[in-house]
């Protein structure tokens, strides 16, 4: 009985240590913003916020990081960026994108000159684009309502 405690205890500890690790990472509306979102209207602008796990105390003296941001539209590179800070992080992905889907991954390097340790993060997020209204849908719409309201008139001045 101790010994299955014993194991209970441990896998507690170990399941605390990772989620304590587990940083997010997402797509967001606008710098500044914490709240989520992962399907975009074609004229959003798109914003990756992440939060890298500053692991300096870890280390006596700090380290630096140097991270990298790619991010692709359905398997296609599409455009990257560079992290340089441990911490909160929002990196501008683009307005007008193309539909479908997307994906951004993150790989983040920590270095410490002195103990010559390094240790690295690696984060994914994905989001989806809504496609644009094709021209031809908003004329046949726009031609059905003018329809009406002309149908609607001509039944106001008989009546």
């Amino acid at each position: 009985m101790v010994r299955k405690v014993c194991y209970f205890v441990v896998f507690l500890f170990v399941s605390i240590c990772i989620t304590s690790f587990a940083e997010p990472s997402y797509t967001v509306l606008a710098p500044g913003s914490t709240d989520a979102r992962y399907v975009f209207e074609y004229s959003d602008e798109v914003w990756y916020y992440i939060n890298v796990p500053d692991y300096s105390s870890y280390w006596p003296g700090g380290c630096t990081i140097s991270g990298d941001v790619d991010w692709y539209h359905e398997g296609q590179h599409e455009g990257y960026a560079y992290l340089n800070q441990m911490g909160q992080n929002w990196k501008y992905i683009g307005s007008g994108l193309e539909a479908g889907n997307w994906t951004i991954y993150t790989v983040v390097d920590y270095y410490h000159a002195e103990q010559y340790k390094r240790d690295y993060f690696t984060a994914t997020a994905s989001f989806y684009i809504n496609p644009v209204p094709e021209v031809s849908t908003v004329v046949f719409w726009a031609a059905g309502f003018a329809g009406l309201i002309l149908l609607k008139r001509k039944s106001l001045f008989q009546g």
